[in-house]
């Protein structure tokens, strides 16, 4: 028994037809059904401001992340496969969003000596374009003050522990990334 082969474009359509349907999980939706759903989970997290002395958020806004109805009273509503399919809202000044599960392989481990090489690595992992110095260069004397991650939870844990005793700090990493 012989089977005729498959179209040649059969496996371009499929290939299209896999990109299509992650562009297709959202969808136009009326004003009752956009009530009832909630938000896509990080929706807002962005353009929020951040302290990068303590490392925490501030929950102020540069963007408008909690009007979802358009002006015909309609909203976005996304299917969220990581939390089972559930039609989940976008606000308005979002434009894009997908799911994207993804975790690094490799996990970094640090030893750290001292409580401000443990702040600065600690902001360093958040960016190093968010750290900011002070320093004071004179004749044979030099100084300066870390401030990034100096008042975060880490800082403050570590700085009491060697008040108390002396300690090693180690940190260790992880990296996902869910949605984007």
């Amino acid at each position: 028994m012989t089977f005729p082969a498959p179209p040649l474009f059969s496996l371009p359509l499929l290939l299209l037809l896999s990109q299509l349907d992650s562009a297709l999980t959202c969808r136009t939706a009326s004003q009752s059904q956009c009530d009832s759903a909630s938000f896509v989970p990080g929706h807002n997290l962005a353009g929020e401001g951040f302290d990068f002395a303590t490392l925490k958020r501030k929950g102020a806004y540069l963007i408008d992340l909690k009007t979802y109805l358009s002006p015909s009273k309609t909203c976005t509503l996304c299917s969220n496969p990581l939390q089972g399919n559930e039609l989940q809202k976008i606000p308005l000044s979002v434009v894009d969003w997908r799911s994207y599960s993804h975790c690094t392989e490799d996990i970094s481990s640090h030893s750290h000596a001292s409580v401000s090489n443990l702040a600065q690595s600690t902001t360093n992992e958040i960016s190093t374009k968010w750290k900011e110095g002070l320093s004071n260069e004179a004749k044979d004397v030099s100084a300066s003050i870390e401030m990034g991650g100096s008042q975060s939870d880490v800082a403050i844990f570590a700085t009491t522990k060697t008040k108390e005793d002396r300690h090693s700090f180690f940190s260790q990493n992880l990296r996902c990334r869910y949605y984007r």
